[in-house]
């Protein structure tokens, strides 16, 4: 058996590439002067695969890199332990050469798991930074994937962000629930049509294509998903590369395909005018605006069945599709691969120097907002005819279009509730929970017992004070939206965590083996001892750690720690919301450490930070 690196011990390197390796062949940095990026990174690389080129050597030591749409961040380090130069991101380790890192298990290195869902647990010989525990936890690159429950129950949909790393099957007969997604899917063009309505149609002059068109609001709206695809700026495809898929569906577009510009890429400040944008749109037609969008909720029934086709659904959606928009679940494209077919309907939407926008019709959750999603994502076009409302300021905020709109279409990074309804409903009701009361402000907490130690089993909402000026300036809700903090607790910034200025994400961070940073009095932030303790005693499948409600992967909470996918902020960015929790952990040293519990990839490990990027991040307090 065979597991991914952290930087630590064990000494079989499978992959290595030699510090003193030539530039010759490997591509010099004189080819990719082009490739600077202007934030501070010295290599703009389209792949992974790219790495082999740019070779992380002596040479590029503390250099960075940009990868894909997504513009993960790598930074090129030298494992003085094992003496080895590694290409870091927060999410994987690469050789120099952006081989994945592999290292040989020991035979004596593993034990008999405490999960009838896994068979064995790993066990790492190497030491991260602690004497105290036999085994470690495994890092970002080193843990083993946990093995999923046998359920063949459907996988939920949590939001239209990320929430699974593999994208459902189109076709397969493997188990019973992927057998009932697929014989919801619609299997010929036209079935998603209401039979009661009357549609109108328009022809596409570029490639003949036909498309039903409905009358909704003084406009003229498609009723159908764009399949165009002689886009000459960015990406468009069919889901699961499936051209069959596409003739029903209509294509998934990048954001510059869909706006027909390569100033609009992902997280860019797309500015293109007041509008309306054609984009991809045939001659006479354009981008729906968030404007126009925003004015036609404010006229239309705002439950999800009045939007939607009435077939094509997992979910029964019969008596729906009100209008004739007659929305069908295309999913979308996103960081993690093709995702949601059947459950989530999209479209792209259009704001002046704007993030990206685009309209979701989530049929688990039946919400429909406007997500400011700042990652990669593809979703499908709906092209609007005519002159579009000119947009405003206002236009583009949650509230509604004006003040005299009724109701107004919510703007969301992620649809909150898909998680939880409300505060504590991750507990599990088997667990043998206590209380614990922050006399600072008055919040009471569930504690758990784990192998003789307390530790919180819910992440810390305590926003700082007076008393404590560095928590109070260095925290904050994802997302900046206050029902997060509610919900899931506060996200903390490493010196807000420790309660000192000199734990910066650029400074050295030794305080000593216990440290109460924001914590209450008689509470500290866990050690990297502590963590290795917790994780040498306990299961290592994922579904041990996590809450029975809000993650793709089905939660067990074994334990009682009930951890949720409450994400981060890495940088000016929010990520990971519906997919992966993260713990800070006190560890002496530059380097910034912390604890993730990763649903996607069915991983529990201990990660390095990168050193010049700020993090903000969870906290869960340990009992003194």
């Amino acid at each position: 058996m065979s597991y991914r690196h952290f930087f630590g011990g064990m000494q079989a390197i499978l992959w290595t590439c030699v510090a003193t390796i030539s530039l010759t062949g490997c591509g010099d940095d004189e080819s990719v002067s082009t490739a600077v990026n202007g934030q501070g990174d010295d290599y703009t690389l389209e792949k992974i695969s790219e790495f082999s080129k740019y070779p992380c050597d002596e040479t590029r030591e503390s250099r960075g890199a940009v990868v894909g749409s997504e513009k993960e961040r790598y930074e090129c380090v030298y494992d003085s332990r094992d003496s080895v130069y590694l290409w870091v991101s927060d999410n994987d380790t690469l050789t120099a050469e952006g081989n994945e890192f592999l290292r040989a298990e020991p035979s004596s290195s593993s034990k008999k798991a405490k999960s009838s869902s896994s068979t064995k647990k790993e066990k790492s010989s190497s030491s991260l930074e602690s004497s105290s525990s036999s085994k470690k936890v495994k890092s970002s690159s080193s843990s083993k994937k946990a093995k999923s429950s046998s359920s063949t129950e459907k996988e939920k949909s949590s939001s239209s962000l990320e929430s699974s790393s593999s994208s459902k099957k189109v076709k397969s007969s493997s188990s019973s629930s992927e057998e009932k997604t697929i014989n919801a899917l619609l299997q010929t063009k036209g079935e998603q049509f209401n039979a009661g309505f009357t549609y109108g149609t328009m022809k596409d002059p570029r490639d003949g294509k036909t498309y039903k068109t409905t009358e909704l609001n003084g406009q003229t709206w498609m009723a159908e998903n764009l399949n165009y695809a002689g886009n000459k700026v960015g990406k468009s495809f069919c889901y699961g590369n499936d051209e069959d898929i596409c003739e029903i569906y209509g294509r998934l577009y990048t954001r510059e395909a869909a706006m027909n510009s390569a100033s609009c890429g992902t997280s860019d400040k797309c500015n293109l005018g007041e509008g309306p944008i054609q984009g991809i749109c045939p001659d006479e037609w354009h981008i729906p605006s968030v404007a126009e969008i925003n004015a036609l909720w404010d006229e239309l029934d705002s439950t999800v069945n009045s939007w939607v086709s009435s077939n094509g659904w997992a979910i029964d959606r019969a008596g729906g599709d009100s209008y004739g928009l007659s929305f069908i679940p295309a999913g979308m494209d996103g960081a993690h691969g093709f995702q949601h077919l059947d459950s989530i309907a999209s479209m792209w939407l259009y704001s002046p120097n704007g993030s990206q926008n685009y309209l979701v019709l989530n049929s688990e959750t039946d919400k429909v907002f406007i997500s400011d999603y700042s990652s990669y994502a593809s979703v499908s076009v709906r092209c609007v005819k005519g002159g579009g409302i000119p947009p405003s300021s206002s236009s583009y905020s949650s509230s509604s279009l004006s003040s005299s709109s009724s109701k107004s279409l919510p703007t969301s990074s992620y649809d909150y509730y898909s998680i939880i309804e409300k505060k504590g409903d991750q507990f599990n009701p088997d667990a043998d929970y206590g209380t614990m009361t922050d006399s600072r402000d008055g919040q009471t907490y569930k504690t758990v017992e784990v192998k003789g130690r307390v530790w919180m089993a819910e992440n810390l909402n305590f926003a700082g004070n007076d008393s404590l000026p560095i928590v109070k300036q260095n925290s904050i809700c994802y997302n900046d939206t206050s029902i997060t903090c509610e919900l899931f607790g506060r996200l903390y910034s490493r010196e807000g965590a420790m309660n000192s200025d000199t734990c910066g994400y650029n400074h050295a961070c030794s305080l000593g083996d216990t440290v109460q940073g924001a914590c209450p009095d008689g509470w500290h932030i866990p050690s990297l001892a502590e963590i290795n303790a917790l994780w040498d005693e306990l299961d290592s499948n994922v579904n041990s750690w996590v809450s029975k409600k809000g993650w793709r992967v089905i939660g067990e909470d074994s334990y009682g720690l009930s951890f949720l996918p409450t994400g981060n902020k890495r940088g000016d960015n929010f990520s990971n919301i519906g997919s992966s929790a993260f713990m800070w952990v006190n560890t002496p040293g530059a380097k910034q450490r912390y604890f993730v519990v990763n649903g996607n990839d069915e991983r529990v490990f201990i990660h390095q930070g990168i050193n010049d990027t700020a993090l903000y991040l969870s906290i869960r307090c340990v009992k003194d």
